[in-house]
């Protein structure tokens, strides 16, 4: 039973830092996006998002 929750518990802490890895991607390519030095293919190499989800923050961030 302990192995089942330990587990579980692992599951939840990878899950939990995937999330916060996408978080602080994203916060990247929107101040970059704002900066506005570097392209959306630059953006998307550095932060590696895709090309797509960085063209969608720049929409966003213009509406």
């Amino acid at each position: 039973m302990s192995r089942i929750i330990d587990e579980m518990w692992e599951q939840s802490i990878r899950k939990g830092i995937e999330i916060g890895d996408k978080k602080r991607q994203r916060i990247t390519a929107q101040r970059a996006l704002a900066d506005g030095r570097y392209s959306l293919e630059e953006i998307a190499h550095i932060t590696e998002l895709s090309l797509d989800e960085v063209a969608q923050l720049k929409a966003e961030q213009k509406a």
